[in-house]
Order: structure tokens, then C-alpha cells, then sequence
């Protein structure tokens, strides 16, 4: 489709859900385009932006699921948040240095873009701007970028490698999320010249550890884990649900491994068996620390758990609330403290509850499970 010199704006909404509407120029008398101008044209494929739009408005190309590449013009100097939102055949972007912002969810789930440039005009990259782009590899930050939001790129599995030089923001940021840095002009890669991206060599995904908060789906444990920590030398995950509908017996592991990264299971999150009325036995691998709050809550069904963890120090609020057929509890560790054992811990657990601990705990666990749900639960060594 080809619009008429006379048209100077796209107004809101104009071709909303149009699915006939394969390509599009946009000439250059046109100054704007609306909010959800072109939202979920799922036919579209190509669009031509000649120079003097300045202002691409919120969801814009919204769920433009067949857009390939867009070309961005020197014109524009605002970005809606989510334009490109869910763009999911989108391989390559070019940002003009006239932008001076990335902002929320402008490139949120454009799951086939591999790599981009940030121009060295960005000074701030919003909310979720990148989020859930799976098959994002790299990415060059220049120094101008001062602020990073903690869930830019959050759900990019395999992002790997951050280009920002050494002593600037985005190298900073990146080093604390986990990511391997390298500088930007490796290779000549150069943040001002938009159509230079890192070379095929340097974009391949290294053996680092996911980003922190990055959840894995582990196929072999049937699980899904949340990346708690992305040290290089011992990266760590969450428990945070089975994914065995069926299973009657659940075990937390020591670690999962996945992409060749060994991650340590420390902890299990808030809710992550609640509700589960099938599973019967549990046994927590030896690295957990600590159960989060109602995190066996309502296993009508669960009657054993052995948390063979010699380091673990915290049971949260309600952890085992409404297990009403728990019986045995086994415990190896003596890291717990009367704060550490949460409120209604065991609150309507099985009358017959037996807490085993390590002989030498026995007195003082016996004051720290007082008052937290079961008045006849027993605790013995």
C-alpha cells in the first residue's frame, strides 16, 4: 500500500488488525504514526519509512508477526513503548542516533532477533525493551547508555555476551547480571556505525551461566528452575515447579545442568508444589538452604519429606500447611533457629507428625516447632 503526499499523519488505529495489508511505504510528508497504527497486521511484511517521521507511537507495529526487518529513519526521535512488541519473524532492526531512549517492551518478544546495535545517542534502556528475545546472542551498549532496567533483557536464554567498554554503565551492569563483556571495538565493531554488529566468531554464545532471574525449563529432571545467581564458579537456581503432572515422588536435586552450565539448587521458591495433591514423598537435595512460604501448601497427599541438606536454615511461612497425611519430616542439619522456622509452618499437618533431627538439636528444635501449627507434632533424634 502506498499513501498520498497529501496524508502528514497515521492516526490511531488506522489499519488495527488489517490482515490483507502485506507492505506498506510510508512517504515522507508523513510526520507520525499513530498508537496501534498497524497493531496486528499479521500479513505484513515489508514497510519503507522515508525521512520526517518523527514520533513511531505506542504499540505501533504491535503483533506484526510476518515484519522480517525495519529501517528505522534518522527522523524519528521517539519510540513507543512495546512498537515492535511481539514482532516474532523480526531479524534485524537499525536504530537511528536520533533516539534518544529505548523504552518499555519496544522489542518484547521479537523472538527471531539474534543481535543489535544500541547507537551511541541511547542514553536509557526501559522496561522489558528486550525481553523474551530468544534468539538474541549479543549486544553492543555504548557509553552514552547511564541506565538499565533489571528485566531489559530478561527471558533471552541465550544472551551471552554484552560489547561495552571497560569502566562504562552497560559494562558494569553487565558484569553483575552474569553476562561475559567484552569491549566494544573488538574486532572493529564500532557502537556508532549501526550496520557493523559483532563478527559470526564473536557472537557465539560462550559457556556462561544464564542471566540472574532466568527461568530454565530442565527437560531431564522434568523442573523449571530460576537462576538465583550467575557467578561464573557457582552459579545457582531456584526449585521453582515440577513439571510431572503425574508424579507421586519428587526429588530436588544437588544441581541441574543446562547449556553445559551446572547450576547448585539452593533454595525452593514461594508455591512451588502448592497444590500438588498427587505427590506423596519428597526428598531436597543436599545444597538447599531454604523452603519458601507456602511452598508444600495443601499436599493432602505428601506424608514423608527428608531435606538431607546439612546447610539448610530456613522453613518459610506455611511451607507445609494443609498436609494434612505429613508423618515424618527427616532434617540433617543444624543451621535452624527459632526465626527461622516461619509462622504455621506445620499448621495442619497429621496429628502423628515426627520431626527427626540431629540428636544433638533435639532440645532446641523442640522450642523452635512449638506454636508454628501443630500442638502433637514430636521431635526426635
Amino acid at each position: 500500500m502506498t499513501f498520498t503526499s497529501s496524508v502528514t499523519s497515521i492516526k490511531d488505529k488506522t489499519f488495527y488488525y488489517c490482515q490483507s495489508l502485506t507492505n506498506i511505504t510510508i512517504p515522507s510528508s508523513v510526520t507520525s504514526i499513530g498508537e496501534s497504527a498497524f497493531a496486528h497486521c499479521g500479513r505484513l511484511t515489508d514497510i519503507t519509512m522515508h525521512d520526517n517521521v518523527t514520533i513511531i507511537g505506542d504499540s505501533a507495529f504491535m503483533g506484526c508477526g510476518s515484519l522480517t526487518n525495519i529501517t528505522i529513519p534518522s527522523s524519528v526521535t521517539s519510540i513507543g513503548e512495546h512498537a515492535f512488541y511481539c514482532c516474532g519473524s523480526l531479524t534485524s532492526i537499525t536504530i537511528p542516533s536520533s533516539v534518544t531512549s529505548i523504552g518499555r517492551g519496544v522489542f518484547c518478544d521479537c523472538s527471531s532477533l539474534t543481535s543489535i546495535t544500541i547507537p551511541s545517542s541511547v542514553t536509557s534502556i526501559g522496561e522489558s525493551a528486550f525481553s523474551s528475545c530468544w534468539s538474541l546472542t549479543s549486544i553492543v551498549i555504548p557509553s552514552s547508555v547511564i541506565s538499565i532496567d533489571s528485566s531489559t533483557f530478561s527471558y533471552c536464554n541465550k544472551l551471552s555476551t554484552i560489547y561495552a567498554d571497560e569502566g562504562t554503565y552497560a559494562a558494569k551492569w553487565a558484569k553483575e547480571n552474569g553476562y561475559t563483556v567484552k569491549p566494544i571495538n573488538t574486532n572493529n565493531t564500532n557502537p556508532s556505525d549501526n550496520t557493523n554488529t559483532p563478527s559470526k566468531e564473536d557472537s557465539k554464545p560462550t559457556v556462561t551461566p544464564a542471566a540472574k532471574g532466568t527461568n530454565l525449563t530442565v527437560t531431564n529432571t522434568k523442573c523449571v528452575v530460576k537462576v538465583t545467581s550467575a557467578d561464573t564458579k557457582i552459579p545457582t537456581v531456584a526449585y521453582v515447579k515440577t513439571t510431572n503432572t503425574k508424579a507421586t515422588t519428587v526429588k530436588v536435586p544437588d544441581t541441574i545442568k543446562v547449556d553445559n552450565i551446572t547450576y547448585k539448587v539452593t533454595s525452593i521458591a514461594d508455591k512451588a508444589f502448592y497444590n500438588k495433591k498427587k505427590i506423596k514423598k519428597v526428598i531436597i537435595g543436599k545444597n538447599v538452604t531454604s523452603i519458601g512460604k507456602n511452598s508444600f501448601k495443601n499436599c493432602t497427599k505428601l506424608k514423608t519429606v527428608e531435606i538431607k541438606s546439612t546447610s539448610f536454615k530456613k522453613m518459610g511461612s506455611y511451607a507445609f500447611s494443609g498436609c494434612k497425611s505429613l508423618t515424618k519430616i527427616t532434617l540433617k542439619s543444624t543451621k535452624l533457629t527459632k526465626s527461622s522456622v516461619g509462622k504455621n509452618a506445620l499448621k495442619g499437618t497429621n496429628k502423628k507428625l515426627v520431626i527427626q533431627v540431629p540428636k544433638k538439636k533435639v532440645k532446641n528444635y523442640k522450642k523452635y516447632f512449638q506454636n508454628k501449627g501443630n500442638k502433637t507434632a514430636k521431635v526426635k533424634k
